[in-house]
């Protein structure tokens, strides 16, 4: 019998509800859907209403722009703690996304006449999601920039280096091709961009983890490239050179692995929205939630 999550106390840990009158928080808890979510399951599709706001309490899930073509746009991938669906909410127009579950995991949807309920009674709530929102707004306006005006070379630098790691171990996450597809790239391109990046001695691949032996270089690739892109005069003449495609590295010799059984921990940061293992544990009567 899996063990009985404390919503309250789950929601007392995201900078979401960061200075929300406790009374609030506790009814809004209350209100709350527990949703158990397994493998490549749908959360939502392109064009379904939306009526509240989802947050992450256990896995992740891809938000993504389906295509006609039976491709898609992968657009983000959103983990523990992050919330996700409250954009359209408020404009009480239907998603413009597909959510799907990358792995086994636990959702929380909140109504969204209880979200504004919580907003009357609480301005920080509000105030909260004021910020949410723009950050949400930040990074897509960041991610335009750099699939428009980044080389594939400095896109994937940039990427292992928002990643969580452990010591100079970053794991992969997902698959090279959902990587690949956030990033604007093949995952051909984004093969050779790991390899030209381990020929300049910067990270190692091994299987589904990438060594990183030179944070300071790769920060000076996205350093140069965001300068490049804002129109500073930098000499800007290191891009990843042509390689045929034939052209193989460890990490396309190995299977692609998914999210359940890449190593990983979660790692609580900023306002990321993330928390910490021991974090989730408190939240949880006994000891860490059992999908």
């Amino acid at each position: 019998m899996g063990k009985k999550l404390n919503v309250d106390k789950l929601l007392a840990h995201l900078p979401l509800f960061e200075g929300m009158d406790a009374q609030v928080r506790a009814r809004l808890a209350m209100s709350i859907h527990q949703i158990r979510i397994q493998k490549n399951e749908v959360v939502f599709r392109r064009g379904e209403p939306a009526r509240g706001l989802f947050i992450v309490a256990a896995g992740y899930v891809k938000i993504a722009i389906p295509s006609d073509r039976t491709r898609e746009k992968v657009i983000e991938f959103i983990g523990p703690g992050q919330a996700f669906g409250e954009a359209v909410m408020f404009l009480n127009h239907p998603y413009l996304v597909d959510v799907q579950a990358l792995e086994d995991g636990l959702l929380l949807w909140i109504d969204k006449r209880d979200i504004e309920e919580a907003i009357s009674h609480s301005p920080m709530f509000a105030m909260q999601m004021l910020k949410g929102l723009s950050e949400r707004f930040e990074t897509l306006l960041r991610d335009i920039e750099v699939v428009n005006l980044h080389t594939s070379y400095e896109r994937v630098a940039g990427y292992l280096l928002r990643q969580p790691h452990e010591d100079e171990l970053t794991p992969l996450l997902f698959n090279k091709r959902m990587i690949a597809s956030k990033l604007g790239l093949t995952p051909e391109t984004f093969s050779r961009a790991l390899h030209q990046l381990s020929v300049d001695g910067l990270i190692s691949v091994e299987n589904a983890m990438v060594r990183i032996h030179d944070r300071e270089g790769l920060g000076s690739l996205v350093a140069v490239a965001t300068q490049f892109s804002q129109g500073s005069s930098v000499n800007h003449d290191r891009i990843l050179p042509e390689m045929e495609t034939r052209t193989h590295d460890a990490y396309d010799q190995a299977p692609e692995r998914d999210v359940a059984t890449a190593p990983h921990k979660n790692i609580a940061g900023g306002r990321s929205g993330r928390w910490s293992d021991h974090a989730m544990a408190d939240c949880v009567d006994g000891g860490l939630y059992a999908i």
